[in-house]
Formats: C-alpha cells, sequence, structure tokens
C-alpha cells in the first residue's frame, strides 16, 4: 500500500485493527506513518508503535506521556535503545 493510500484510508478509519497492528509492527514502515499512527486512540497501536525500532525518538518522547503505563514503559526502553546506538555510534 503507497503512503498516500495508507493516509486516506486511515483518515477514513477503513483499516481493520489488525492491519493497523501489522503497520506499527513492520520495522519498514516509514517513519511518517508511524507518527501518524502513534496518535491512534487504540492504546495496542501506539504500544506496536512504541516497541518499533524504525520509530523516530520525538515520538517515543511523546509516548513517554502516554495516558497507559504500557505504552509509556515500552517508549521509554526503546528511547534508552536509541540512545544507547547513538552513544556507541558516537564513540566508535
Amino acid at each position: 500500500m503507497l503512503i498516500k493510500e495508507f493516509k486516506i484510508q486511515y483518515a477514513l478509519g477503513t483499516l481493520r485493527l489488525l492491519e493497523l497492528v501489522k503497520v506499527a509492527k513492520n520495522p519498514n514502515t516509514f517513519k511518517s506513518i508511524l507518527k501518524m499512527v502513534s496518535k491512534d486512540k487504540n492504546w495496542t497501536i501506539r504500544h506496536n508503535v512504541a516497541s518499533n525500532p524504525n520509530t523516530s525518538p520525538d515520538v517515543l518522547e511523546k509516548l513517554c506521556k502516554d495516558k497507559y503505563k504500557e505504552v509509556r514503559i515500552e517508549a521509554e526502553r526503546m528511547l534508552k535503545y536509541h540512545n544507547n546506538w547513538r552513544k556507541f555510534c558516537n564513540e566508535h
């Protein structure tokens, strides 16, 4: 599915939960799509975005303030992963 098509279907609400979970989990999902679905009303979608290694640190920082503890914990864990990876790269 193309980005434009996804954005239209997402805005219309025609994507099923299982499709959104697959998108949120997929490490090849574009950062712009992950940013979009990180604001989804369903906490499981946001949790999967938080666990995706392709999710940008700025999105993870916002998810660290999520109202659901599970989302916050996962976002904090992945933010540490990003920070450790960046530190490793800078040292080598």
